[in-house]
């Protein structure tokens, strides 16, 4: 029997800056300075600041919106590690589990590299990368693994 290996997919850690968190948090700074700044400082430049930030907003969401359809979500961890079905065993990582030790195996199985993901308010690049997909082994000891695979 020929072995099946699986890239594992492990994300990265801390926060991702997205075209959602740029443009949305930047339509919410600008309307603060439109509506809230001038009731309490009679300043009228950092009103014009508010009405130029709304308006490069709505230009963002108009080009971010038009070319999410012709990109695909970056990568945001590594695909360094290998989960592989041996004849005998199932190795994860560095970790080796013979099959006698594993009591079930779950596969959640729906994304494929440049899968398209619709969403109207969505700004994010609408093609998937094909990581969102499972595997979990459920030892007989009751230890659950689970890892993502591309």
């Amino acid at each position: 029997m020929e072995n099946v290996e699986f890239r594992i997919f492990k994300k990265g850690r801390g926060p991702i800056i997205t075209a959602n968190r740029v443009v949305y948090g930047l339509g919410l700074i600008s309307a603060s300075f439109i509506y809230l700044i001038p009731k309490y400082l009679q300043e009228s430049v950092i009103e014009k600041i508010g009405v130029f930030g709304m308006f490069l907003t709505l230009v963002l969401m108009v080009i971010l919106g038009f070319t999410k359809f012709f990109t695909r979500k970056s990568l945001s961890g590594t695909l360094d590690q290998v989960l592989k079905f041996c004849e005998n065993e199932i190795g994860v990582g560095d970790q080796r589990f013979s099959l006698k030790d594993i009591n079930k195996i779950e596969f959640t199985v729906g994304d494929y590299f440049d899968q398209m993901e619709y969403s109207e308010s969505n700004l994010n690049p609408a093609r998937s990368n094909g990581t969102s997909n499972t595997c979990r082994l459920i030892l007989t000891n009751g230890t659950r693994i689970e890892v993502s695979i591309d």
